[in-house]
């Protein structure tokens, strides 16, 4: 999904302690720790069709794994990249599990783990990365 919010007259959210709490709050985390790389956080709010989690934000929705790059790695997406699960779970908000790339990285990555969603041939979401060990 591109780091850009759901409204198209959204801008990059100002980060403060109130929105970086009200993000925390909705995240499930495993008990392995702030940094655990391991497990997949999920967004226990609203969720898109295809299962990506959205914040309200600063008056306006923007992706959860949007959100978590921003506040987990203090930076905004830089314009022209996207935010991608390496987890390929779509309501996590780990950042351990967010990494910066192109739209073009992400569809290659859809086809190599055959994240295609077309049809009945939508295979499982995510992999072991989801389940804690």
């Amino acid at each position: 999904m591109p780091c850009i919010a759901l409204l198209p007259s959204a801008r990059p959210f100002p980060l403060s302690p109130i929105i970086e709490r009200t993000f925390w709050d909705g995240i499930q985390r495993c008990t392995h720790g702030d940094f655990c790389a391991s497990c997949c956080w999920l967004w226990s709010g609203r969720c898109t069709k295809a299962g990506y989690g959205i914040f309200y934000a600063a008056g306006q929705y923007t992706y959860v794994h949007c959100a978590a790059w921003f506040i987990g790695h203090r930076e905004q997406c830089p314009p022209g990249m996207v935010c991608r699960h390496i987890c390929d779970i779509p309501p996590c908000g780990n950042p351990c599990h967010i990494i910066i790339g192109t739209q073009a990285d992400n569809l290659h990555d859809m086809f190599a783990r055959h994240r295609l969603g077309i049809g009945a041939n939508i295979p499982p979401s995510g992999n072991d990365m989801a389940r804690p060990s």
